[in-house]
């Protein structure tokens, strides 16, 4: 959706074929193969024939490389939007952001989100099997992670029982995305309840971004395949665009050999995307989008269930997303939206809940420079969730449910600058939540300029943010691992999940200090530290009873936090080098405290590469290192830690036709043929999942 401040787009996918069993190299795999391999063989050649015939442009290499790339309309990104829900440029944004560029998804190969989140300073990202990923900023992270707040172009897009969010779940793919933003630290006082320890926003293409048709295939050494298409037109003062697409994952135990784990982690999935937008009058903009998704998982054990193959099952999500917006210009300084959103899905996860869930959202927003040295935005939002879960087997940790939870909130952004140097703005927002009431978020910075270029920008903030505890926290009930008898009397439980509908909201309060800066045009230097406190942290308090052990989640204490974190890019003319570390440190109230969530890696680093061969050529590499990842020694299930990593990606770019056909020709995690495994959160089982990976692309646009 094209907009002012922020944009959606989503998708639907439809499972297809036998899932969990290997369907050989089938039609499109076979052709796949065989285009990409003979375009590889053929194209250099016959490229360079026709640039020396046809394209002046040849004789000037810097005009090359600005003709190979025209087309993918990449442009660097000066501003962000999620920081104070408006355009900011980057060096003055009030929050830590990070942004993942449309050129950093192109020449990656336009792998998942989670692994384009892997060059971010300070995330967490922890694959536990191939379709679940423990995913969160500066830690807190599991596969039902609501510590961190993920947005589709400003729009709420986790999971209203648990918090969490499945990115494979969503109807939207990393072509679809234009480019990803994520604060770090706590985002509250913009977007409310649980952006607590950071916020992803996924920022999607407009029509004018991307014009013209897109097909493409990509295939890799394991079996998995991913076949799609996007096509996008503007007329006068209208544009559409329309993507949708077709992805199949195997298994860990197909796609590794001689494997003695029966993994259940295959994939499915098909999605469409639909938005429209245009002019009706010179002040008035209008936006509509439809999306959905169809996802089809295996199932995977929690907490003792399902073990057995004859009990076991298949996950499946079904989600429709929709919107409606009205930008409008109030007068030269002041502009205003109207927003309504809609979401339908419905949750099958086998052993674990099945929900109906039905939310509506209204939301509107006014930003104005009305008054003198102030820019202001204010606005307020309103959510209506229903939520229908049925128990379908004893072993469901959600009995049968039907609720209806509302949300109020309201917010207030004033960014002042009382001389060209000295920029203060402050943010406030409270938001009502019907089970738990009211709660407050806020922020306030101060962004000093020390010369007159702007070009050296030094900030200090406070913030405090909350996550309340959403239905599936508070109504969690299940019985797990049924104890044999004898010796134990029959009926009996090794593990039983109590309700607890008393729980409070954590806080978190942080302190801020950065400098961002930009040497001779070509590099960028930022380095930020933080210090935060968390209070009434909710994990899980255990009881050894004659009926075996019996759990409640409570707010047990609260932790410290503090690091440091720190970027530094050079572009040039012919690529673009970034390396990055990060050091966040952690340290719960109590040594022994259950947080239902891992603590961060202690020690992260990265570096990427990006060269420009000729006009045709780009390489990219890109290495990340993570310490091992932390989980409390008395967690319900899990005392295990994530193994530390190292992964190396690298992939090759071909550009034909003018940059009209793409081939891509990768190997991600060089040095791992396989990944160690990472016991999940509440689970007894863990195996190994496929590491190193060999893949090709093949992209056309018309």
């Amino acid at each position: 959706m094209n907009s002012q401040i922020l944009c959606p787009h989503d998708r639907v996918e439809f499972p297809a074929g036998i899932p969990g069993r290997y369907r050989g190299p089938d039609l499109t795999r076979v052709l796949g193969v065989l285009i990409i391999a003979a375009a590889i063989l053929l194209a250099p050649a016959e490229a360079v024939a026709q640039a020396s015939s046809e394209d002046p442009l040849l004789d000037n290499p810097a005009a090359d490389l600005v003709a190979a790339t025209e087309l993918l309309l990449f442009e660097e990104i000066e501003e962000v939007v999620s920081a104070a829900r408006r355009p900011q440029p980057i060096s003055f944004s009030t929050a830590l952001v990070s942004v993942v560029s449309n050129e950093q998804i192109h020449y990656s190969g336009y792998p998942s989100i989670p692994e384009l989140l892997l060059s971010v300073p300070g995330m967490d990202v922890l694959s536990v099997n191939r379709n679940s990923v423990a995913l969160g900023v500066r830690g807190l992270h599991h596969q039902f992670a609501d510590r961190t707040l993920l947005l589709i172009d400003g729009r709420d897009a986790t999971n209203p029982v648990f918090g969490g969010f499945d990115l494979q779940g969503l109807p939207i793919s990393s072509v679809d995305i234009k480019r990803i933003e994520v604060i770090r630290g706590p985002g509250g006082a913009a977007w409310g309840a649980n952006a607590f320890n950071g916020v992803i926003n996924i920022i999607t293409k407009s029509p004018k971004d991307d014009p013209g048709f897109r097909v493409f295939s990509s295939i890799n050494d394991l079996g998995d395949d991913q076949t799609g298409f996007a096509y996008a037109d503007t007329r006068d003062d209208w544009g559409y665009r329309l993507s949708g697409g077709h992805e199949d994952r195997e298994s860990s135990d197909t796609a590794i050999p001689d494997n003695d784990f029966h993994s259940r982690d295959f994939a499915q999935r098909d999605y469409f995307n639909a938005s429209l937008n245009g002019k009706p009058g010179a002040k008035t903009e209008l936006s509509f989008g439809l999306a959905g998704v169809v996802n089809t998982q295996g199932d995977a054990e929690m907490a003792g269930y399902p073990l057995e193959s004859d009990i076991r099952g298949l996950n499946e999500q079904e989600m429709v997303r929709s919107f409606g917006r009205m930008d409008y210009d109030l007068n030269a300084v002041t502009h205003g939206y109207l927003q309504v959103t809609g979401k339908h899905q419905r949750d099958d996860y086998h052993g674990l809940y099945h929900a109906n869930l039905l939310t509506s959202e209204f939301d509107c927003q006014v930003d104005s420079r009305q008054i003198e040295d102030h820019e202001l935005s204010f606005g307020t939002s309103a959510r209506w969730v229903e939520i229908k879960t049925e128990r379908t087997q004893p072993e469901d940790m959600l009995s049968t449910l039907r609720e209806n939870e509302y949300w109020l909130g309201a917010f207030a952004i004033d960014a002042w600058r009382p001389s060209e140097s000295l920029t203060i703005e402050g943010q406030f927002r409270a938001d009502w939540y019907s089970p738990i009431g009211t709660d407050w978020s806020g922020r306030l910075s101060t962004l000093y300029s020390v010369d007159t270029q702007q070009d050296h920008i030094l900030r200090l903030s406070g913030a405090k943010a909350f996550r309340t505890p959403l239905l599936g926290l508070r109504e969690l009930t299940s019985s797990r691992v049924l104890l044999p008898s004898p010796p134990y009397p029959s009926d009996m439980y090794g593990l039983t999940l109590i309700p607890t509908p008393d729980l409070r909201n954590e806080q978190i309060y942080s302190l801020e200090a950065g400098y961002s800066g930009r040497i001779n045009h070509a590099v960028d230097v930022r380095v930020n530290a933080y210090y935060s406190m968390y209070e009434d942290l909710i994990g899980g308090e255990s009881d050894e009873t004659l009926s075996g052990r019996v759990v409640a989640l409570e707010n047990i204490g609260g932790a410290e936090a503090a690091g440091v974190e720190g970027e530094l890019t050079y572009n040039s003319p012919i690529g673009a080098l970034t390396a990055w570390f990060a050091l966040n440190d952690f340290t719960p109230e109590h040594p022994t405290q259950s947080l239902r969530a891992y603590y961060p890696a202690q020690h992260k680093a990265g570096l990427s590469w990006r060269y420009h061969l000729q006009q045709y050529w780009t390489v990219e590499a890109r290495n990340r290192w993570s310490s091992e990842t932390g989980v409390d020694e008395d967690d319900l299930i899990a005392g295990d830690i994530g193994p530390s990593f190292n992964r190396v990606d690298a992939v090759t770019t071909l550009a034909l036709a003018q940059g009209k056909a793409h081939i891509q020709i990768g190997i991600n995690d060089v040095a791992d043929d396989t990944r160690s495994e990472v016991m999940s959160i509440g689970s007894f089982t863990a195996h190994e999942t496929p590491g190193r990976t060999i893949f090709g692309r093949l992209e056309l646009r018309f």
